[in-house]
């Protein structure tokens, strides 16, 4: 179900968030909220990656226009995505996006 999929990663953001201020730790850095916020605009979700507080996060978005213009969201806001896809074996790296 996309939409129960979108939802859970934008419920993890926000508890990653909530978890930094109470901890008084800066878990999205301002990189990740601009990361966070192009993917939300393009009709997906985004969050840290990990531990947060570093230079990955991810995202999560069906469909290719909606995928293209979180690219040039991305590009515009000094992001480099990596676009990649799921396989039986794990996730591969199919190409980096301009």
């Amino acid at each position: 179900n996309r939409q129960r999929a979108l939802d859970a990663l934008t419920r993890n953001a926000a508890a990653l968030r909530k978890l930094g201020a109470q901890a008084g730790v800066a878990i999205e850095t301002p990189a990740l909220e601009r990361l966070t916020a192009a993917a939300q605009e393009a009709g997906g979700a985004g969050k840290p990656s990990g531990a947060g507080g570093g230079d990955c996060g991810i995202a999560l978005i069906f469909g290719e226009r909606e995928a293209a213009r979180l690219a040039v969201l991305w590009h515009e806001a000094g992001l480099v995505p990596l676009r990649l896809a799921t396989q039986d074996a794990g996730i591969d790296i199919t190409r980096l996006v301009p």
